[in-house]
């Protein structure tokens, strides 16, 4: 049996030798293993990054168009509102406008008046004008309005874009769209 331990002895160092190599063998497959592990799962991230922005880029276009019919729908509906209310505000002007002009039937010397805006315009038109009761003035296919309406409608009318301050700010910013 000594010869067997003597055996063993001898075989000691190699046995040791064998073993440290195994376990070196071993540390450099798991360094490698983890090193492959480390770069599997920073590849791994790195996709799912690509995917994460991709899916986020896809979803924000995606509701973009989803959002474009009703963003345009209300656009439209917006101008439309402010549209009406540009068209009243004008409306409740030029009425005003007439309004206003009305009053002076009740104001002495208007039916001198009158008359001279008569006399001038079937001068103006020559032969066989007629003016109505409401001061229009027509002969050959040709008419002038010296009615109160008249004068009011053309006061409103030269105001031209002033007329839009009815519905833009002092800073002449407003709501046009």
């Amino acid at each position: 049996m000594t010869s067997d331990r003597a055996i063993t002895n001898a075989l000691a160092p190699l046995r040791a030798a064998l073993r440290a190599a195994a376990a070196a063998d071993v540390d450099g497959l798991l360094a490698g293993a983890e090193a492959d592990a480390t770069e599997q799962i920073a590849a791994a991230l790195a996709r799912a990054e690509t995917i994460v922005a991709q899916a986020r880029a896809e979803g924000a276009a995606d509701a973009a168009v989803v959002l474009a019919g009703p963003r345009a729908r209300a656009r439209r509906e917006a101008r439309a509102i402010t549209m009406r209310a540009q068209r009243d505000a004008y409306r409740s002007l030029r009425e005003a406008s007439r309004a206003a002009a009305r009053r002076h039937v009740d104001q002495p010397g208007h039916l001198k008046v009158r008359e001279r805006l008569a006399t001038a315009a079937r001068a103006r038109l020559g032969s066989g004008p007629v003016t109505t009761r409401e001061m229009v003035t027509e002969a050959a296919g040709r008419r002038i309005d010296c009615s109160l309406d008249g004068f009011a409608d053309r006061a409103v009318d030269a105001l031209g874009s002033k007329v839009e301050g009815l519905w833009r700010d002092e800073r002449g910013s407003g709501s046009t769209g």
